[in-house]
């Protein structure tokens, strides 16, 4: 199994300004890719291939014919493009995954990693609604809300240019839409000629693209799209949709939800901490893992009671998996825990790559090199010095 992953900052593929926290995800990624699977790969262009090389981010094999051309006005385009141009089965993952232990994928032509927006079940209300309060009910839902913010309203908005693609509107169910941070292919032709029609999807609305919400769009564009193209031209795909809705257990994903979720996520929903926040304990995780005996997930939690007790769970060890998604990259106990990992398992030399790359880039410029938060908190946390006593010997 080829593993792949794609990255061309969004919008930008004429500069490449890293951030910190985001090259520490994609040192750890790679490394675990390097343990498990014996090689990474990743499509991106030059400028992003000078970068990753000056940091020491080991990659086996760095592609840069396939996205010479590509100008990211999607940051979903360089992945789609960079499946597209597969011709054997592929596990393609994106930079923010972490394969802490690689699962035995089931043998079907299409697999992803959880459903993006899980139905939260709810007692049925005895009374039924009338169309006025429907709508209201609607509006207040907090699954609909989410739903429509990723989905249904680029599908409204954007109807007209939908039908004239002949956009098969009757498979799509938000519900079931899968988030794509892992894609495994065994069908290569047919997840080639889906791309094709997602493709047509992105040109034909590209043109007010950034009059939209460009992240919302985006997944619509590739999890949303790629999602209702299949149910519409893979018949054994539209089946285990059949099958999931008649055994409740969806058979297109490893997982039921997020892999990991923690109770500090509620705290940043309720504006009660900040990313650079000490984690409140207990700290309390609540993940799953895939079953390679029985192929299914099983949901678990692991608690760290105390703060004194967070030394001995900076890493990831306690995981199967992990996709550090959008924003929760930048939490700094996070980004703790991930160069943590990194220490223990691959050696201090790969985070010293990391935070040298960015020490050297400040000096360059006439600025006093910085920890970042993350950094700071692995130290607070470790009882080290490691990236302070690095930044004492540049000014030696």
């Amino acid at each position: 199994m080829k593993v792949i992953q794609s990255y061309i900052p969004y919008n930008s593929s004429n500069k490449f300004q890293p951030l910190k926290d985001e090259m520490y995800v994609s040192m750890l990624s790679s490394l675990l890719i390097n343990k498990h699977y014996g090689e990474s790969n990743i499509y991106t262009n030059e400028v992003c291939k000078k970068v990753f090389n000056e940091i020491g981010i080991p990659y086996t094999n760095i592609d840069t014919e396939v996205l010479s051309k590509e100008e990211a006005k999607a940051f979903a385009m360089p992945k789609l493009k960079a499946m597209k141009a597969q011709t054997e089965p592929f596990l393609h993952l994106d930079l923010d995954s972490m394969v802490i232990e690689p699962p035995t994928f089931p043998e079907q032509p299409f697999l992803f990693s959880h459903i993006d927006q899980p139905i939260v079940k709810k007692k049925p209300k005895k009374k039924r609604l009338s169309l006025p309060n429907m709508f209201n009910h609607l509006n207040n839902d907090e699954w609909y809300q989410q739903a429509n913010q990723a989905y249904y309203r680029f599908i409204s908005y954007y109807q007209q240019n939908l039908s004239k693609l002949d956009f098969p509107i009757h498979h799509f169910d938000a519900s079931t839409v899968p988030n794509m941070n892992i894609i495994k292919v065994n069908d290569v032709k047919t997840f080639s000629a889906v791309i094709e029609k997602v493709e047509k999807v992105y040109e034909s609305i590209i043109v007010d693209y950034e009059k939209q919400a460009p992240w919302e769009l985006s997944c619509f564009i590739e999890q949303g799209c790629i999602h209702t193209y299949l149910k519409a031209m893979s018949k054994e795909y539209q089946e285990w949709q059949i099958r999931a809705e008649d055994t409740r257990i969806d058979t297109h994903v490893l997982f039921k939800d997020d892999p990991v979720k923690c109770s500090f996520y509620n705290e940043l929903k309720n504006s009660t901490a900040t990313n650079e926040s000490l984690p409140s304990f207990p700290l309390i995780f609540w993940h799953e893992a895939y079953c390679n005996s029985c192929h299914q997930p099983h949901s678990m939690s692991h608690t760290i009671p105390y703060e004194s007790k967070f030394k001995a769970n900076l890493n990831l060890d306690k995981f199967k998996f992990w996709h550090v998604g959008g924003s929760n990259k930048t939490i700094a106990w996070v980004q703790a825990m991930l160069i943590g990992h990194i220490v223990k398992h691959f050696g201090k030399d790969y985070a010293l790559k990391v935070n040298s790359y960015f020490r050297d880039d400040r000096i360059k410029k006439g600025y006093k090199p910085i920890l970042s938060p993350g950094e700071k908190m692995y130290e607070y946390f470790s009882g080290t010095d490691l990236f302070s006593s690095n930044w004492i010997k540049s000014l030696n």
